[in-house]
């Protein structure tokens, strides 16, 4: 089954073809390399493909609701969350579902300490049972083990994972960046030059993991 599909693409700056007449289809389990020399037009593909560059002129079609994660050669990351938080939080309704569950507890706690009826009690208790069920399924593919694990892979020490991200050189943001992209298991990931700032250690673990 078809990711993405593009038809006779056509782009051009000020005067210049980047792409013409391209046409590509990304499958599920498609593994693909993008070689070429500097300029060629390999990030302005990706970009594309992110939806983070108009085209001139072709189609592009993707899978109904693709979940799609791009990492640029340049990144532009804020401080003040701590470096596991940003990858825990990086996939959507995490810290919602949290805070959520912090709120029902407390609302059952207040029922409880007010006297409140059964009906009532029952319908708060539903509730924190049903976003505990949620929570298991986040506990099941995105845990804070696997976040942990995959942050080790690339380099973190266990002790980095309370550290603001403000505080990382420009090559350790990007790896936490890559580790949040790597948490989320978007179906399409798109990584520009991934292994710029990667020692070998770091490449031979990300290898192993992009091959599994």
């Amino acid at each position: 089954m078809s990711l993405l599909v593009l038809e006779d693409v056509g782009l051009r700056f000020a005067g210049r073809v980047i792409v013409e007449g391209l046409s590509l289809r990304v499958s599920e389990d498609d593994r693909i390399g993008l070689i070429g020399p500097n300029g060629s037009g390999k990030t302005t593909l990706l970009r594309i493909i992110a939806e983070e560059q108009s085209i001139d002129r072709g189609r592009i079609e993707r899978r109904r609701g693709l979940r799609v994660g791009y990492l640029p050669q340049d990144l532009a990351v804020e401080g003040g969350i701590a470096l596991r938080d940003f990858v825990l939080s990086s996939v959507p309704g995490r810290m919602q579902l949290d805070d959520e569950h912090a709120a029902a507890e407390a609302d059952l706690e207040a029922a409880t300490a007010r006297g409140a009826g059964d009906d009532e009690l029952l319908t708060l208790a539903g509730r924190i049972s049903e976003l505990a069920d949620r929570a298991a399924h986040f506990e099941q593919f995105f845990s804070e083990h696997e976040a942990m694990r995959i942050l080790a892979g690339l380099g973190f020490a266990t002790s980095d994972a309370g550290r603001d991200l403000g505080e990382l050189s420009g090559g350790w943001k990007m790896r936490a960046v890559l580790a949040a992209l790597l948490f989320q298991q978007p179906d399409l990931l798109l990584l520009d030059e991934p292994t710029n700032h990667l020692d070998m250690p770091s490449v031979a673990w990300f290898s192993e993991f992009l091959k599994r």
